[in-house]
């Protein structure tokens, strides 16, 4: 079993049906997990008198050490702090409460319209080539029956209007129709979701980060300020 299944399966026992979650997998005696023991406990008290809807769930991943090595995950894997809403995503920041709040705020806050449309949507191929000649493309292709592209779909929205005026977000459903299953052909897309910066036709680099708004705009931040990466 992987990592993200065994986390999935310790999440799911942990807190059966609660939708949101602010869950720390710590090392009890290790340094660095009591500082995110800490960071939990003080944004928990933070938030105890607001009406966020959140479950903050401590494990001790020392008493289940066997289980978690047969994920090859050991003493130094942890911490590992997570907050599972729509999306389980890590939380990949600095044990300080003001940037935990607002990991947990962006997860909490609802997407509108306006920002959805900041994500095209593929149409055609000569549309698509269109807009790739103004600019780059930063492709998501999925398929709608994908619970790990569902899952993303928050924080590529998020993304998508965080990169306004520096790169531009599409959507490829590939079992959206004839043409868009050619499309896909094209590129070899076998699983979903598989995502592509495309620069031109000939210049496209895979995404290679995590599917958070750090991970994914921190990536492309990167890839849009050196042109040769």
């Amino acid at each position: 079993m992987g990592v993200q299944s065994v986390l999935q399966k310790q999440l799911t026992e942990l807190a059966p049906g609660t939708p949101n979650e602010v869950v720390l997998f710590y090392w009890a005696g290790e340094a660095k997990s009591q500082l995110y023991v800490d960071l939990q406990e003080k944004v928990e008290q933070q938030l105890m008198h607001t009406n966020h809807g959140l479950k903050f769930i401590r494990s001790d991943a020392s008493t289940q050490a066997e289980m978690f090595a047969g994920a090859g995950m050991t003493q130094d894997t942890f911490p590992l702090l997570f907050v599972a809403t729509d999306s389980m995503d890590r939380y990949e920041g600095e044990p300080i409460v003001e940037s935990l709040l607002a990991f947990i705020q962006e997860k909490l806050e609802p997407i509108t319209p306006q920002q959805e449309a900041n994500v095209l949507k593929f149409t055609s191929e000569p549309d698509f080539n269109e807009k790739l000649a103004s600019g780059p493309l930063f492709v998501k292709f999925f398929a709608d029956w994908c619970s790990a592209c569902k899952a993303m779909k928050k924080a590529y929205i998020q993304s998508a209007t965080r990169m306004v005026g520096t790169v531009r977000f599409m959507d490829v459903q590939c079992n959206g129709g004839p043409q868009a299953e050619a499309f896909c052909g094209q590129f070899g897309i076998s699983g979903y979701p598989t995502i592509k910066l495309f620069r031109s036709r000939t210049n496209v680099i895979d995404f290679e980060a995590a599917r958070t708004v750090a991970g994914i705009t921190g990536w492309l931040g990167e890839k849009m300020a050196h042109p040769d990466l």
